[in-house]
């Protein structure tokens, strides 16, 4: 009889939860982490503490675009130095998401000039891929109502003779930046032909409450 309770007990053990996969474990897991991520970030951020900001996107490469949004939509007046503080701790490849994510989690109505700062600073923390960034964040606002033609000559004017309106316009227009914006993290990607201005906006829904923070940080390049 014991012999029997016992392996009832074990076989309890080993029956999976109805509803509730592994996948669904690491799902949690993962939203955990990006959860802590973008605490320590915020408490980075309102330090002033760029080292700080760095190492907590260098620990989380996969998510640094999502991580970075999130912080970036409580905190719009910093979206520059946090893609460009993201960008610069993660491989080169990933600047342009991050940079697109960050853009995509700021309001429409935002202002020209805050997409030029995450253009130019993203590419200054990655200038290798100074181009594709530029266009990425030309793209997005578009998506937010601004004129793609403006917004890549304003981001031309301020990269110092690095990049002209004509190649931002045309980063804009290629498929390959096309396919970054239609994947951006939470529900902001939003499909759409090369060329053609996309609805952007939305980033991952972290409960985690996030200071508001006025001081700018300046980027390590």
């Amino acid at each position: 009889m014991k012999a029997r309770t016992i392996m009832f007990v074990a076989a309890l053990a080993f029956t999976p939860v109805a509803g509730f996969s592994q996948a669904d474990t690491t799902s949690v897991t993962a939203d955990a982490t990006i959860a802590d991520a973008v605490a320590a970030v915020s408490a980075a951020l309102a330090a002033g503490d760029t080292a700080a900001l760095q190492a907590v996107f260098a620990s989380n490469p996969d998510n640094a675009a999502a991580i970075a949004a999130a912080v970036a939509k409580a905190n719009p007046g910093s979206a520059a130095v946090i893609a460009a503080a993201a960008a610069a701790a993660v491989p080169p490849s990933q600047a342009a998401s991050i940079a697109a994510a960050v853009a995509a989690s700021l309001p429409s109505g935002t202002e020209s000039s805050v997409f030029v700062n995450i253009a130019t600073q993203v590419g200054n923390a990655q200038p290798t891929q100074r181009e594709s960034v530029a266009g990425v964040v030309a793209l997005v606002a578009s998506g937010k109502g601004l004129s793609l033609g403006a917004v890549a000559q304003a981001i031309s004017d301020s990269s110092g003779g690095a990049l002209t309106a004509t190649q931002v316009t045309a980063a804009a227009n290629s498929p390959e930046i096309a396919d970054i914006a239609a994947n951006l993290p939470g529900e902001g990607g939003q499909g759409g032909t090369p060329g053609t201005p996309v609805a952007l906006g939305g980033t991952p829904d972290i409960s985690v409450p996030v200071p508001s923070i006025a001081a700018p940080v300046s980027p390590s390049s």
